[in-house]
């Protein structure tokens, strides 16, 4: 009997430790998918302003975020890290190139761009109905001008 319960436990508490970890990875992917987008927004303004210090601030921001996504091999069976690697780190690449060249016009390109890779990245993961666009309203109380 006491085999039994022990067993039950064991599995009880198995079953919990994976629901646990697939609830883990949810909140990473959606915590990380969520502060892209505010610091993604955040590094628009800052480019179409022209505040190349706050463009990179805002840049980094944005990579530690591509990070954690790398991070993230696998969930609900649609490869992220893979994904990510493939559609955003050569655009961000491309971004943060632009970005510490001082070079205005093709750091607005490279973001747009950036943008694309995002809605490609939510097509190739099946999920097309998620789809990103450049904003160029303001509503953060921050002011982006340098």
């Amino acid at each position: 009997m006491r085999q039994t319960l022990m067993g039950a436990l064991f599995v009880g508490l198995m079953a919990n430790g994976i629901a646990t970890a697939v609830a883990d990875d949810e909140e990473d992917l959606i915590g990380h998918m969520t502060r892209m987008q505010y610091f993604a927004h955040k590094l628009a303004l800052s480019i179409d302003t022209g505040n190349q210090p706050l463009q990179a601030f805002y840049a980094h921001e944005v990579e530690e975020q591509i990070d954690g996504l790398l991070e993230i091999e696998l969930f609900d069976d649609i490869h992220i890290a893979q994904l990510a690697q493939e559609y955003l780190v050569p655009r961000f690449e491309t971004l943060e190139a632009a970005i510490k060249s001082a070079d205005g016009s093709q750091a607005s390109k490279a973001f747009d761009d950036l943008v694309e890779g995002c809605n490609r990245c939510h097509s190739a993961a099946k999920h097309a109905y998620i789809r990103i666009e450049r904003r160029a309203d303001n509503p953060f109380m921050q002011i982006f001008a340098p």
